[in-house]
């Protein structure tokens, strides 16, 4: 009996050991993950940099600016925060957005391009489905239809394939080029327009409705749809007022107001 303890004596030594490494591999991870927590407290708890509460604040006014309809004093500030923060891809997307609104509202503002500030932001977050959809507007806008077409198959194929907004908008570039009385036209493509109009119209009812052959968009009521169109009855009122004291129209127009 004796000797059957002493005999296992290696065996139970080897168990200790494994277990003692086992051990202190624990109590390692342990202490590890105290310090990553901590490290991680201190950084949340540390106050943001002066570079980067700076393009905050002119990122705020740009917002505020757009809101109100300044689209020039929006582009300044957008221009202000990403010279405190040339990394804030966001306020990259916001200079573009505007300067493309401010574009289409005013063909003399030509040399507003946004094109190269959409690219600084997808160059600084590529997977932004936000700067991918506006890119492809601008380049549409601008006639650059084959760059435009290939911004909206990226965001089906790469960025996002359940985006109906992108799916709708590339049906639209490929209708340009489709003759609706061609018979032979392959309607399985996957390019054919009318796929991607039901596909759009597939991924989002509620916002695209089915109209004929083709998919009618109903624009979503976010703010910044009812501030545009505040500011387009405001200017239409202005006119009419301005005719109507010009004795282009008479008073009944009055009602319209």
């Amino acid at each position: 009996m004796r000797a059957q303890r002493v005999n296992d004596l290696p065996e139970m030594s080897s168990r200790g050991l494994v277990l003692a490494v086992v051990v202190y591999w624990l109590l390692l991870a342990g202490v590890q993950a105290k310090k990553k927590k901590k490290r991680l407290e201190d950084e949340s708890a540390s106050p943001p940099s002066a570079d980067k509460t700076l393009a905050m604040h002119h990122h705020q006014r740009g917002t505020m600016a757009h809101m109100q309809g300044d689209l020039v004093g929006a582009i300044e500030a957008f221009r202000s925060a990403i010279q405190a923060k040339p990394d804030f891809a966001y306020a990259y997307y916001r200079l573009g957005f505007v300067q493309h609104e401010l574009r289409q509202a005013n063909p003399k503002r030509a040399n507003e391009d946004p094109v190269p500030a959409f690219k600084a932001a997808l160059a600084l977050n590529p997977w932004d489905e936000m700067s991918h959809y506006s890119f492809g507007q601008a380049l549409q806008d601008d006639e650059r239809i084959a760059e435009a077409i290939a911004v909206f198959k990226g965001i089906t194929s790469k960025i996002n394939s359940k985006s109906a907004q992108a799916y709708w908008s590339l049906g639209k570039l490929l209708a340009r080029g489709v003759d609706e009385f061609d018979s032979d036209s392959d309607t399985n493509a996957p390019d054919d327009p009318s796929l991607l109009f039901e596909q759009a119209a597939r991924l989002n009812p509620m916002n695209f409705k089915p109209d004929g052959t083709r998919v009618r968009l109903v624009e979503l009521r976010t703010p910044e749809v009812e501030q545009r169109e505040e500011r387009e009855v405001q200017k239409r009122r202005e006119r009419i007022l301005d005719e109507m004291h010009e004795g282009k129209h008479s008073f009944k127009y009055a009602d319209e107001l």
